[in-house]
């Protein structure tokens, strides 16, 4: 079947997720970084909105477990329908400034299959932040998602360091327990996907990654796009899973949205009626 892969930006979303839109046959899988989930003057309800519109998020810079608790409620309340959340099981950073990773999903849709846990460096700070990773059933297929958020540091050297290192990250978790996975590296990547230092990265299973250098995610104090440094990394194996088409979530205006985070969603959606395994 021909593969159909296309830019899509969403200019309006409906009170009910992108999932329950279209085919029941299809799920939205996302990302977002939060800007300091669980810390004071956060907007928790315009976050769950944001959240609601997809089947499966991951998040970056979760601050507390209280503040994803808080966010999953605000999004049972707006979909009516019951979700879950996975909390890393302890912060990463350096020094005391230190971030949880967390995924949440619709529950009628998405199950929780095992939480991999954090990548196991090779070297002592390989990683600020290590990628943590889980698996999830999708309807019928299961999958492997990893959650990323590469350090910003001083300087771009060490940005490309980090994002080298994601050529082991994949290996991980595509072989863990020897086992094949279905792999999606997700994220904050503080690089646009086109860079250099994830040649190492997509010379493996024919890796790309979904999102263009002109698809910029991140915003400045003034509500301007900056960046393109949120993306998804998949494999040929995720493309056999059918991905439809992928987009950034523009969801309220951009002034506004600094309210709620300095990044936009990024997301694509998967036709995930049936596993081809």
């Amino acid at each position: 079947m021909k593969k159909i892969l296309v830019s899509l930006i969403l200019l309006f979303i409906t009170s009910f997720s992108i999932g329950d839109t279209a085919l029941s046959s299809y799920s939205s899988i996302g990302s977002l970084n939060t800007l300091h989930l669980g810390w004071a003057g956060k907007d928790n309800s315009k976050l769950a909105k944001v959240i609601s519109s997809f089947d499966l998020i991951s998040l970056q810079e979760v601050m507390t477990e209280h503040g994803i608790k808080q966010v999953e409620k605000e999004v049972e309340k707006i979909t009516g329908k019951d979700w879950g959340y996975l909390l890393s099981p302890y912060s990463v950073g350096e020094g005391t400034y230190k971030e949880y990773y967390g995924f949440m999903w619709k529950k009628e849709k998405v199950k929780l299959l095992k939480d991999l846990g954090f990548y196991p460096e090779k070297n002592k700070n390989d990683f600020i932040r290590e990628p943590f990773g889980a698996t999830f059933k999708i309807d019928n297929i299961d999958i492997t998602l990893v959650t990323c958020h590469l350090v910003y540091g001083d300087s771009i050297k060490e940005r490309r360091s980090e994002a080298d290192k994601l050529y082991d990250v994949y290996n991980y978790f595509q072989n863990i327990n020897n086992e094949e996975q279905d792999v999606i590296i997700l994220g904050d990547f503080n690089l646009k996907g086109t860079d250099k230092s994830f040649f190492r990265l997509k010379s493996i299973d024919q890796i790309r990654n979904i999102f263009y250098d002109h698809m910029k995610t991140t915003l400045n104090k003034e509500g301007k796009l900056v960046s393109a440094y949120d993306n998804i990394f998949v494999s040929k194996y995720t493309t056999e899973k059918e991905i439809e088409t992928n987009f950034v979530l523009y969801q309220h205006p951009l002034h506004e949205y600094r309210k709620i985070s300095d990044h936009l969603p990024v997301g694509i959606i998967m036709n995930t009626s049936s596993d081809d395994d």
